[in-house]
């Protein structure tokens, strides 16, 4: 969806009906949509940070409870 092109057509909308105040209002809409999507966007960053972070602990955890237990993983077993 093309931001630009549906906030031209809102603006002009608006402003036919209210004059200044609905011309006011769209900016407004525009304002918090903009935030609301970089707010998203953050969050989708700082989740990929943590799922990378929880795989390599993950990682790091099977190789000690391997090391302890003296165990091969089920796959690499499998493909001997």
């Amino acid at each position: 969806m093309n931001i630009a092109l549906w906030f031209k057509d809102l603006y002009s909308a608006l402003e036919s009906k209210w004059g200044l105040a609905g011309a006011l209002l769209a900016v407004c809409l525009l304002i918090i949509v903009l935030l609301i999507r970089q707010i998203i966007s953050g969050k989708d960053k700082q989740i990929k940070a943590l799922s990378d972070e929880n795989k390599d602990y993950r990682d790091k955890f099977i190789a000690i409870l391997e090391k302890r237990l003296d165990t091969t993983p089920a796959n690499q077993s499998q493909q001997s």
